[in-house]
């Protein structure tokens, strides 16, 4: 048996990002006092999109990213690459959670829609290519009572503000025109799923904010965020404004600052 010939390491990035190597770019590493009216801490999806929408709504508005590795070391240079408007949790449970009870729940199943079109708007804006399309997704029943299930799945989501068009219940025939499976009894069919590069949509978000005048420096770990100050490695940065994007990453900085924490 011969041994392999890449041995995968904990921590290292993973297949999205060494696809990518040849369209990165590398950031400088944060040195000095710099002020500014947005700090945005973490490169991953979160923080860019805020410095993009920050940018959009306020042009004149000076921002900067902060990421304690490279852009894309986190789950957003992990993840499966679908842009979906499948809820994940609970929709029940988010109803009760609610003060305004499952007319929240429906809300946030129809911004879940709507946010993969603008999505996909705003990259053919920006002229990011990031291998997209949008091909929905299928869910197949193997037998009649997965069927039964799936029916009921679908009654559930039109309850929760899906429309007939959104969530299409498709019999043995119809399902096989889409995908040849032998035993499938029938299933869904959800439009509004799309798969993505998720390297490639970072790598051009990065391009895009850096464009409109956004500052991202990389290596750049805040170690305190208080009263509108970072403690960096190598320096220190001010700012009106403080949005904690680290996601999963998130430590002592949030609970030092009453900053926006994503």
């Amino acid at each position: 048996m011969r041994p392999a010939t890449t041995t995968m390491r904990n921590g290292q990035l993973g297949f999205w990002m060494a696809d990518t190597i040849g369209i990165q770019r590398s950031y400088p590493r944060f040195e000095g006092d710099e002020t500014v009216d947005l700090a945005i801490i973490g490169g991953g999806y979160s923080g860019l999109w805020a410095a993009y929408f920050a940018k959009t709504m306020e042009p004149s508005m000076s921002v900067a990213v902060f990421e304690a590795e490279r852009l894309g070391y986190g789950a957003s240079g992990r993840n499966g690459g679908w842009v979906s408007a499948l809820v994940p949790g609970n929709r029940m449970k988010f109803a009760k959670a609610s003060a305004t009870g499952k007319a929240a729940s429906v809300a946030l199943q129809r911004e879940f829609i709507t946010s993969v079109d603008t999505l996909l708007e705003i990259l053919a804006t920006e002229g990011i290519e990031a291998d997209q399309y949008k091909g929905g997704t299928l869910s197949a029943a193997h037998t009649e009572a997965g069927l039964n299930r799936l029916i009921a799945k679908r009654a559930s989501d039109l309850s929760y503000g899906m429309a007939e068009d959104e969530v299409q219940l498709l019999g043995r025939e119809e399902f096989q025109t889409r995908i040849k499976i032998e035993d499938v009894h029938g299933g869904l069919f959800y439009k509004d799923v799309a798969r993505m590069n998720p390297a490639k949509l970072l790598m051009g978000l990065a391009d895009t904010v850096s464009r409109m005048g956004v500052k991202i420096y990389e290596d750049s770990r805040v170690l305190a965020a208080s009263e509108g100050t970072l403690k960096l490695d190598a320096g220190r940065a001010n700012s009106k404004r403080t949005f904690i994007c680290t996601e999963g990453y998130s430590g002592p900085p949030t609970r030092q600052t009453p900053a926006h924490p994503d």
